[in-house]
């Protein structure tokens, strides 16, 4: 972490080292941004939780993005030697006991007012959650803190975004009991850097927060349980529609404008690529095509025909555009692939 801070600050803001030797970026950088994904977002939010976004005064980032870290720490404070080090282990189903990620302080209001008692300037924070880092990374701690179902405010300076029926991990790896979820969420995080990047310079205000609605399910082993040393926390889960797929947030084209079910908790748990890989399950094309066991309406019967389907996710991604979680470049990219879907062709799903 002081590396990190060392050499950031050194290019933003010194004319040359100690030894002479100049800055190859010297006055070229009027703004510095940090983006870190699930374990080095962990370390980013660790970084301005213990200090590490100030030198001599001085703010490091002006703006931090952190995707898919949850509620989770770095694990700096609770370590062992060898392979199960805190560079390699996380809490997961068969070690939902593990110390040193789920630990205080877990919301945004705690972690802004620990820089601001330090008389730092905080960066401006925009934050991006996946469905499945509620299920198996529990997310809703960072909203709620260690205590009940309160949720906790959320400070000017920061932005939640949650991404409807997105996947942690988007690997293609076999040996998960469903198909793996494909839902490229990708777009949205360009998206956010953009707007993050004009509240840092122009401050454009960004989105506003985009969470989705929880709800506790005690008895739901797909939910990584509380750890023991959090005997008051209540870990939530985002709720679902009657066809399974996830309520509010931030919602892709593909999951405003369905043709199956993203996000669903995979199996086995015991296999972390899978509980962090969400599942997709495609609706039957036609009412012939659904299985005794399967009550959702088919594709026919939601849509007219491939050109109604392609209009819907046109007009879907220009709500987007507007909220400004898709930039126009990307949406051209979803709409052609809605117009390749093979929900359409003859034969079955």
């Amino acid at each position: 972490m002081a590396a990190i801070r060392d050499v950031v600050d050194f290019l933003h803001n010194a004319a040359a080292d100690e030894a002479g030797a100049p800055n190859p970026l010297s006055g070229a950088i009027n703004r510095t941004l940090a983006f870190g994904y699930s374990q080095t977002a962990r370390v980013l939010k660790t970084m301005l939780i213990e200090g590490f976004n100030q030198v001599e005064g001085r703010r490091v980032f002006d703006g931090v993005h952190l995707q898919a870290s949850a509620s989770g720490l770095a694990t700096i404070l609770a370590t062992t030697a060898g392979p199960d080090s805190s560079s390699h282990f996380t809490p997961r189903f068969t070690a939902v006991n593990f110390r040193g990620v789920h630990e205080e302080p877990f919301t945004y209001e705690d972690i802004v007012g620990r820089m601001t008692k330090r008389g730092e300037i905080p960066p401006k924070i925009a934050v991006t959650n996946m469905t499945t880092d509620y299920f198996s990374s529990r997310a809703s701690l960072a909203r709620t803190g260690s205590r009940g179902t309160t949720e906790a405010p959320i400070p000017a300076n920061v932005r939640i975004y949650d991404v409807a029926g997105a996947s942690h991990d988007r690997s293609h790896e076999p040996g998960c009991e469903m198909p793996r979820g494909e839902l490229d969420w990708s777009p949205v995080l360009r998206a956010v850097l953009v707007a993050l990047d004009e509240w840092v310079s122009h401050n454009r205000l960004p989105p506003p927060n985009t969470p989705m609605p929880l709800e506790a399910r005690p008895n739901d082993e797909t939910v990584l349980p509380a750890p023991a040393h959090l005997p008051n926390a209540i870990i939530q889960v985002p709720r679902q529609d009657s066809d399974g797929n996830f309520i509010g947030g931030v919602r892709l084209p593909d999951v405003e404008v369905p043709l199956g079910v993203h996000g669903i908790q995979n199996r086995p748990l015991s296999d972390r690529s899978c509980e962090l890989s969400a599942a997709y399950l495609a609706f039957p094309k036609k009412p012939a095509d659904r299985k005794p066991e399967d009550s959702h309406p088919s594709i026919a019967e939601r849509y007219k025909d491939r050109e109604d389907y392609v209009n819907r996710i046109r007009v879907a991604a220009r709500h987007l555009i507007d909220q400004k979680f898709l930039l126009s470049e990307d949406s051209a990219i979803i709409i052609h692939a809605a117009t390749q879907s093979s929900a359409f062709d003859s034969g079955p799903r």
